[in-house]
């Protein structure tokens, strides 16, 4: 006989295998789309957000549902092909292209989508030729950018002339733009449509520096650009110089390191941007990618966060989008309820290259008014440069990507922040092993680790700083102790110059600074110019410690220059080196000169009457009268360069090597470049002369 007990149990697993047998509710997913390449800007922003939104739970909405965001991404290239993924897919929204001529190449097919379309191009004319009221710039338009540039330029730098020059037929809407604006102020830019491909380069810069214009605005892709820029300035042009692409590594790998500092530029979002939104986003892409992002990528993170906001809400996802007002997002507040149809941002930053080619912001703009900036200093932002050919004290400068800022000299202490690559700070104290430095880190004591950094100075005269208590390790049971694991980073590579159609031999430092030994790795990197791969294996190093390797190869490419690659550590992630680990693989920057083959080189001092033989042939190359450098058969004076270390061959212009004399009022710390009697190229730096006594040179020499 079933006892009242057995038929409780009975019902109780009744009740459980009809809660089994029901089926499982899978949470729902929105699919984005993207209209970008794998590895590109806009893919990049996008999957940064969708992650930060899926690990904080996805999105509720109205009704209390909860789902999670999905990426589908499709080229540009074929944007039929791109739609039609889009469209079989079911995205919700679409985010790209980027430019304006895939936009308007492709407006048709766009609005057939029938969805909100985010794209980061910001041509005046997209918005005007859309019907739907479905597409949405994810940043502020090209006129805008142009009424602040204006209004920098003008009102700030005292610009009443300038001349723009422009490189390719695309660049004509940005050069509209600012020359609408500063008709403002009754001033109209001389526009120069010119190609640097021909050979009037030489006498299109002469012209402009004989009209000696206040700015000269450079307007297309950067590898034209930059031959303009590097004429200019080794012409001896003083002024200001806007270029809207300064950052792009085919131009600012091609530009001497010290001329890089001053170049003007407008742009929708800067790393230097100091607010909060600003510095979470730097450090999350920072830490997800091992780079620093750029305005496409801050566009289209915002446009993600916009589209989860309006998600969120009930009704149709266009609507919502329209009605969204202050929000913060990471270009600034963004108000597409407050602005015309299809805008979502007016938030414009100026920004100046610092010495060392990093962008910094000067001014900042929302609605067209320019607006005090009270955000605290960005983790990007650097101090402000010594004028100085030598900083005072001892300094050290940061060479990772970013470099943690401790409490104390140890990783066991708390991160106070982080400094990006370039960033030149003042030491004010030391450990007593020196393996350790202290900076002023927004009023309190930072720790860098030493060898992490370039320094530069006396070390002497760094005073001995007692580090602070040992932080109180947490309870076993708040947070597990990491496993012990292995972390490859690169910490140094010589030499700084390497001759071309020569076999080079870079010698790379490398480090384990993880707590595990490393079995094999690989070591690479690929030199320019040429792209010439380098690499090698390393078949174990320990925990703690480092070792030396070479990577060889020729480059055959015949162009001189300065470069900055990245060297590899663990370059097929062989090593299991965590999150963090993996991360700084590709943080180390090489820099160096790629530089014709050179036929002798030295310092000599000469007395009055002095003959200089540059080649070591016996030749008469140069005479110093002790009030007069002569030279057989022509020289002239470089300017835009601190030293012959900075030169290559290329940087000689051979048309300009036309003055046989050179006063002594012209010769301290000049820096000259020689044709010989032989035909040969070279550089000089008078380093010490005095007049009616000796002079010293130094020289370099090239085949």
């Amino acid at each position: 006989m079933m006892t009242n007990k057995n038929r409780a149990l009975l019902l109780i697993f009744a009740i459980i295998l009809t809660l089994l047998s029901l089926p499982v509710q899978a949470q729902a997913v929105f699919r984005i789309g993207v209209i970008d390449e794998e590895d590109g800007d806009i893919t990049a922003g996008v999957r940064l957000a969708v992650q930060e939104i899926n690990n904080a739970g996805g999105i509720t909405g109205s009704e209390g549902s909860v789902f999670t965001l999905d990426v589908v991404v499709a080229s540009p290239e074929n944007l039929d092909v791109a739609v039609a993924n889009m469209n079989q897919a079911g995205v919700i929204a679409v985010i790209g292209p980027e430019t304006t001529e895939q936009v308007l190449s492709s407006i048709v097919l766009l609005q057939q989508l029938n969805v909100p379309v985010f794209t980061t191009a910001i041509g005046d004319t997209i918005l005007l030729q859309d019907n739907t009221n479905r597409i949405f710039r994810a940043r502020a338009q090209e006129v805008a950018q142009g009424r602040a540039l204006a209004d920098y330029l003008v009102n700030e730098l005292s610009v009443r002339t300038i001349t723009t020059v422009q490189l390719d037929v695309e660049s004509t809407a940005s050069i509209i733009g600012l020359s609408t604006a500063l008709s403002g102020y009754g001033i109209t830019p001389n526009n120069i449509l010119f190609d640097p491909s021909t050979d009037e380069l030489e006498t299109f810069v002469s012209s402009v520096i004989q009209a000696q214009p206040n700015a000269v605005g450079i307007y297309g892709p950067p590898n034209t650009a930059v031959q303009v820029y590097n004429r200019l300035k080794s012409s001896g042009y003083a002024g200001v110089i806007v270029y809207n692409q300064a950052t792009d590594p085919d131009f600012v790998d091609f530009v001497p390191s010290s001329q890089l500092e001053g170049i003007i530029n407008s742009t929708t979002w800067s790393p230097s941007s100091g607010d909060e939104s600003s510095r979470d986003f730097l450090y999350q892409y920072t830490r997800t990618f091992g780079e620093i992002p750029n305005a496409i990528n801050a566009a289209s993170y915002d446009a993600v966060q916009l589209i989860a906001q309006a998600t969120s809400q009930p009704g149709e996802l266009a609507n919502n989008l329209v009605a969204i007002s202050d929000f913060q997002g990471v270009q600034g507040v963004l108000n597409p309820a407050r602005l015309a149809q299809g805008e979502t941002s007016t938030n414009i930053a100026i920004t100046r290259l610092n010495q060392f080619g990093t962008p910094n912001i000067v001014a900042r703009y929302i609605d067209n008014a320019r607006i005090e900036d009270e955000s605290p200093a960005s983790v990007i932002s650097t101090p402000t440069p010594v004028p100085t050919a030598t900083p005072d004290g001892f300094t050290a400068t940061i060479q990772s990507a970013v470099q943690n800022i401790r409490s104390g000299p140890s990783v066991d202490y708390d991160i106070l922040g982080q400094l990006p690559e370039g960033t030149q700070v003042r030491v004010i104290g030391a450990t007593t092993d020196f393996t350790w430095l202290v900076i002023d880190y927004r009023g309190q004591q930072g720790w860098l680790a030493t060898f992490l950094v370039e320094t530069f100075g006396d070390r002497s005269t760094v005073p001995i700083i007692q580090p602070p208590a040992t932080p109180t390790p947490l309870p076993a049971t708040s947070t597990p102790t990491p496993s012990p694991i292995a972390d490859i980073i690169i910490l140094s590579a010589t030499p700084d110059r390497i001759t071309i159609n020569t076999p080079f031999t870079i010698t790379v430092t490398v480090l384990n600074q993880g707590s595990l030994p490393a079995g094999e790795f690989g070591v690479a990197t690929s030199v320019e110019p040429g792209s010439v791969y380098a690499g090698t294996n390393i078949s174990s190093l320990g925990a703690g410690q480092q070792t030396t390797v070479q990577l060889t190869g020729t480059i055959t490419r015949n162009d001189s220059g300065p470069h900055s690659i990245k060297i590899i550590a663990d370059l097929n992630n062989q090593i299991d080196e965590g999150p963090d680990g993996e991360a700084n693989n590709d943080f180390y920057t090489y820099n160096y000169i790629a530089d014709k083959t050179i036929i002798n080189t030295g310092t000599l001092t000469l007395n009055p009457g002095g003959i200089l033989d540059l080649e070591g042939t016996g030749a008469n190359d140069l005479t110093w009268t002790g009030s007069d450098l002569d030279a057989v058969t022509g020289m002239y004076i470089i300017t835009g360069f601190s030293s012959i270390d900075d030169l290559h061959k290329d940087a000689i212009d051979k048309s300009l090597t036309t003055t046989g004399s050179l006063s002594v009022s012209l010769l301290p710390n000049a820096i000259i470049g020689i044709e010989t009697p032989d035909g040969n190229y070279g550089v000089m730096q008078v380093t010490n002369v005095t007049s009616g006594g000796p002079i010293t040179i130094r020289y370099r020499i090239y085949d």
